[in-house]
């Protein structure tokens, strides 16, 4: 089985849409979760808020010099969010293994591909910017407002 290491699955991929793992993921013949139609929403765009923002963040690190230094210069801002249109999850297994996936249905199209013993394969569509997956952070002293 050659699952990819670069997501810790106990910690990571449970908050990541509310996907939920039931079973041990490495009796998984295959596991795969596509994010699809990526779009990314900065904190800095140039319209409103954002430029309500830039200007708030830099009267209060003018203003609360002493506050700004002890709880944000040395600590991480998100400065961008990025949104799915669309999620899709695979799971291939062997009959009989206990693994199963989970995940919210709320306010979530759920299209379901194939759903059988040894095979899984569910799209979830999400509509406008309810689903945030991923950030960018910046330290607080490199944000850039200026």
């Amino acid at each position: 089985m050659n699952l990819p290491k670069k997501v810790w699955w106990n910690t990571a991929l449970p908050s990541l849409f509310n996907i939920g793992i039931n079973g041990n993921i490495n009796s998984a013949k295959s596991f795969s979760v596509r994010v699809n139609g990526v779009t990314k929403s900065r904190i800095t765009n140039i319209d409103s808020p954002g430029i309500e923002i830039l200007r708030k963040y830099s009267e209060f690190t003018d203003s609360e010099s002493k506050t700004y230094r002890k709880n944000i210069k040395f600590n991480y801002l998100s400065t961008s969010l990025f949104y799915a249109e669309s999620v899709e999850i695979f799971l291939e297994k062997e009959s009989g293994v206990g693994l199963d996936v989970s995940f919210q249905t709320q306010n979530v199209e759920v299209e379901t591909k194939v759903d059988t013993d040894t095979k899984k394969h569910f799209v979830l569509k999400y509509s406008g910017n309810q689903s945030p997956f991923a950030a960018k952070f910046t330290k607080g002293k490199d944000f850039d407002f200026k």
